[in-house]
């Protein structure tokens, strides 16, 4: 019969923890929307840009969000990233960006009340 009472307290505090932990868990923000441009580097400059904008109906959702910039293959190569100012635009520039499907993704972000800004991709532009 003890064992039996101490089998139940240990799953009943197994439950307790996995429960905390689901209870803890920040609400997240689906809201975000990712855009992604590119504009050639043609003299004098040499740099080719991807630039682009993080909207979100929450302005907590926009600012100061880490923007990765990846080629679609060959395995998803990482081009470059960046952090969005106030008004969500980013800008990841590159030399001699190769032909190909690009997208932009913004990385998840926990906000200080808990609450996640989910990640979220652009749709894929072409560079010839």
């Amino acid at each position: 019969m003890k064992r039996l009472a101490i089998a139940f307290v240990i799953a009943f505090a197994a439950v307790a923890v996995g429960g905390a932990g689901t209870a803890t868990a920040g609400k997240h923000i689906k809201t975000t929307k990712v855009t992604i441009n590119f504009t050639d580097g043609s003299p004098p400059t040499t740099q080719d840009t991807f630039f682009g904008k993080v909207k979100s109906k929450k302005a907590k959702c926009v600012k100061n969000r880490k923007v990765v910039v990846k080629r679609k293959t060959p395995s998803k190569l990482k081009i470059g990233t960046d952090l969005t100012d106030n008004e969500g635009n980013w800008e990841v520039e590159t030399p001699n960006a190769p032909s190909g499907e690009y997208f932009a993704k913004a990385k998840k972000k926990t906000l200080s009340n808990g609450k996640i800004c989910d990640a979220k991709k652009s749709n894929l532009i072409t560079v010839p």
